[in-house]
């Protein structure tokens, strides 16, 4: 758990991160900083089996406990109406199962989501066909990830989404599976800057009409609906 330093105003947006496969909260640390310095509550967990999303509604849910708590850190930290949740790799389907159950999550961020075909092999499943919280589907140009989460993919997860959800799709150009969530903090932190704390400097580098990403060249297959 990070949480902001006392300069930010409380109640504060609050995101969930869920693990990569093997991984614990720790491995996310530089991560879980920079998003606190920009204002936010970070809860992780050490589940590495974390696809079907069901530790992320459970630390969220023991977040809140300590949040009505006096003596608790969180006390009255968190803002009930903006909480996101956030999954690399396997996480990433741990993200969208945990936003497809719980509905507290108003805002979605899934790196490098495993193609369904992957899934189905590893006994996994997940779809995006309820999902209707801002979601942005992320994904690196390098060869693993390009078989983990293929352009195809995304699209076709993209497709999935109902027509009012509002969504950004994109690729980082050569970056590997495995650097894809830090390699995408900046905009990562952007979108949930976007929908849980109303950041104007962030909607202009995604959503506005002329959206700062489209003239990245790190990035590409750029994709937005909103």
């Amino acid at each position: 758990m990070f949480v902001p330093d006392t300069v930010h105003n409380a109640p504060l947006p609050t995101v969930v991160m869920v693990n990569g496969t093997g991984l614990k909260a720790l491995h996310y640390r530089p991560v879980f900083e920079h998003l606190a310095s920009w204002g936010f509550v970070v809860i992780g967990n050490d589940d590495s089996n974390a696809w079907n999303g069901r530790l992320a509604v459970v630390s969220l849910e023991k977040a809140l406990c300590q949040n009505s708590m006096e003596n608790s850190p969180l006390y009255q930290r968190i803002d009930l109406d903006r909480i996101g949740v956030v999954g690399h790799s396997q996480g990433a389907m741990g993200a969208i199962n945990a936003a497809t159950e719980d509905d507290r999550f108003k805002v979605l961020y899934a790196a490098s989501c495993p193609q369904k075909s992957l899934a189905k092999k590893l006994g996994w499943s997940y779809s995006m066909k309820t999902i209707s919280i801002p979601t942005m589907l992320v994904a690196g140009t390098g060869w693993i990830d390009r078989h983990i989460s293929p352009l195809g993919s995304l699209l076709h997860l993209a497709d999935e989404l109902p027509d009012t959800t509002p969504m950004l799709l994109g690729r980082l150009n050569g970056v590997e599976h495995r650097y894809v969530l830090h390699e995408g903090d900046a905009y990562m932190t952007a979108w949930l800057r976007c929908f849980l704390a109303d950041d104007a400097d962030a909607a202009a580098a995604l959503i506005s009409d002329n959206p700062e990403i489209l003239n990245n060249p790190r990035w590409q297959d750029i994709n937005i609906h909103i």
